[in-house]
């Protein structure tokens, strides 16, 4: 197995324990960042670990504050993450919008807009 693939697995795995650990702390309640509808849709580490990118979507709320807090709050999810992951290194986290959910769901009230308009025949 070569050791690019090995690296691969292995952000993979800090990848996913990292969006079980930031999601479940914004759940439970992180200092100043609002509980509401907040998903931690995906993270991406970079080759080395020591950053991180954290897609979240976020949902009735100035998306750029929660951004802010989320950011501001990073020394404390790095704390759990250390405590949960015991890594040498705990990656830098960059909190970035995950606007696709928002895409799809636009799109699905597009499609169903379309689908309850009456249909003009055209020659």
């Amino acid at each position: 197995m070569s050791s690019d693939r090995i690296d691969s697995q292995r952000q993979q795995r800090i990848a996913s324990a990292i969006r079980e650990i930031v999601a479940q702390a914004i759940v439970r309640g992180v200092r100043d960042v609002p509980r509401g509808p907040i998903t931690v849709s995906r993270v991406e580490v970079k080759g080395d670990a020591k950053a991180a990118r954290v897609f979240v979507s976020i949902f009735g709320a100035d998306a750029d504050d929660v951004l802010d807090r989320l950011a501001e709050a990073q020394d404390e999810f790095r704390r759990l993450i250390n405590s949960q992951l015991r890594m040498k290194n705990v990656p830098r986290l960059e909190f970035v919008l995950d606007s696709g959910l928002e895409k799809m769901i636009d799109l699905n009230h597009r499609i169903d807009r379309l689908k309850k308009s009456p249909t003009e025949d055209q020659d």
